[in-house]
């Protein structure tokens, strides 16, 4: 029942459902299309096109920004903080892309994350540590050409760990 409030009567209310099929039949035609408005009128249809995936290249890094590094929210007050914690963010990203491309996209954003995350060396003494990983790290580690299959190594090793994996020379080698 529905109460109008200037005249205090009561109302019956009777909602209609149904299907407007006439509607759903106009908007079938248009099911698999993807509808792009621009105001680049000088622009040819293939370069609006390819403009429009940079674009979801980008939300994308907002995305792993905000989800795979919890960017957000930020507990700092001074803006020197703010500018640090958002640039430690931009490095992690451009250093998951370089993985990626290294690894020919073998892994998603959020494996490699927990990949890295699950790397472990735990000091033992005597310079020696115990080190462990999970299976993705394991695989990335071989894609990356890093033999590193060990369960107890001198702590002096995991310092050269993966040292030159991103140089300039191994990048030329691997293309020339």
């Amino acid at each position: 029942m529905l109460r109008i409030r200037k005249q205090g009567e009561l109302k019956k209310l009777s909602p209609f459902l149904g299907i407007d099929y006439d509607l759903v039949e106009f908007d079938a035609q248009f099911d698999g299309i993807n509808v792009l408005c621009t105001s680049e009128v000088n622009m040819s249809d293939e370069k609006i096109i390819e403009n429009y995936h940079e674009l979801s290249k980008i939300e994308d890094c907002f995305r792993v920004t905000k989800t795979e590094f919890r960017s957000r929210p930020v507990y700092v007050r001074l803006k020197e903080s703010m500018e640090a914690h958002f640039l430690t963010c931009f490095i992690a990203l451009v250093v998951l892309r370089v993985l990626q491309v290294k690894t020919n996209r073998m892994m998603s954003s959020k494996r490699l994350v927990e990949a890295l995350q699950s790397a472990r060396a735990l000091e033992l003494g005597k310079g020696y540590c115990r080190v462990q990983a999970n299976e993705d790290m394991k695989e990335m580690n071989q894609f990356l050409g890093i033999e590193w299959n060990y369960a107890h190594v001198k702590s002096e090793k995991i310092e050269q760990y993966a040292k030159g994996w991103c140089t300039t020379q191994k990048i030329e080698q691997k293309n020339g």
